[in-house]
């Protein structure tokens, strides 16, 4: 069964407006992917499991004559309707391990954008067996924790931004509501097994840059289930933690205005693709690859 963590209404709507959008490079990347298996005249469906507020399915919507996107959340799923709803969209409450709407061999590509870890994994690849059709596609996407790597770009040198936000996420008073499950995300999903009938490439070397205002991080701090947890069990000491990282990033950035400060920053994200077929993968001797902007190490994909 999947981890069911982002249901309250306010959470959904601070993931609705500050997690990260899938960015096109990834869609283009999981969709290169794909038609190298089934050719794009033949897409006719995607489904996007754990989709929250429809930031991947919306973007997938393009390329399919139909986008499914489910979330065990309602409140998420309220915020996919009214945010990220194209006409061939459609969202619905169902957990990815169990999709009944969903008719057999129907499916070319599966996606889960920074949701996989919170699956049962083992079910959730018998749903895609039932699924997918033959050649089809399962794609598991995610950022890495802490998440965005910031810089200002009016002092690209500094990286006390990078270290604001690692600080933050390992706050002790944070502790004890991380999931288990985040681990995943840390070591870059290398600890999922797929079943021997997949073949699989586990990319891990997607940086994506982008100019945001800085106030957006102070939301995606709000949007993290270990900040929302201490929320629920303690609110002044949350409220106490969320005003320390207001003042630490006012103090860093040397403005006030969090709402017109620029920033610029590098997101990494690892990517899992893998289709239905005979050959286990064969792992290669991984090396790192340098971030142009934050001077972090990144594994290149592996094969």
């Amino acid at each position: 069964m999947s981890v069911r963590i982002f249901e309250g209404t306010n959470h959904a709507n601070l993931y609705s407006r500050f997690r990260p959008t899938v960015p096109d490079e990834v869609i283009a990347e999981v969709l290169r992917f794909l038609e190298g298996r089934i050719p794009s005249d033949k897409w006719d469906i995607a489904v996007d499991v754990g989709c929250g507020s429809g930031q991947g399915t919306n973007k997938l919507s393009k390329f399919f004559d139909s986008c499914y996107g489910y979330d065990v959340s309602r409140a998420q799923i309220n915020e996919a309707q009214v945010v990220n709803h194209s006409h061939n969209v459609y969202y619905d409450v169902s957990p990815a391990e169990s999709l009944p709407n969903i008719g057999t061999d129907s499916v070319q590509l599966v996606t889960a954008f920074t949701a996989a870890h919170w699956f049962d994994l083992q079910a959730f690849f018998s749903e895609t067996d039932r699924i997918l059709v033959n050649n089809g596609v399962v794609a598991l996407i995610c950022y890495l924790l802490p998440g965005p790597d910031p810089i200002d770009p009016l002092n690209p040198t500094d990286k006390r931004l990078i270290k604001l936000m690692s600080e933050s996420y390992y706050d002790p008073r944070l502790a004890p509501y991380k999931n288990p499950k985040i681990v995943s995300t840390e070591i870059h999903y290398n600890d999922f097994r797929f079943p021997n009938h997949y073949d699989f490439v586990h990319k891990d070397n997607i940086v994506v840059s982008k100019t945001t205002f800085a106030h957006e991080l102070v939301g995606y701090y709000q949007s993290w289930s270990l900040y929302q947890g201490l929320v629920l069990k303690d609110k002044p000491l949350a409220d106490q933690c969320l005003q320390e990282f207001i003042a630490k990033l006012k103090d860093i950035l040397k403005t006030d205005d969090l709402y017109t400060k620029e920033i610029t920053y590098c997101m990494p994200i690892t990517a899992i693709e893998a289709k239905t077929g005979p050959t286990p993968a064969i792992a290669a001797n991984p090396t790192t690859t340098p971030c142009p902007l934050c001077g972090r190490n990144f594994l290149p994909e592996r094969l």
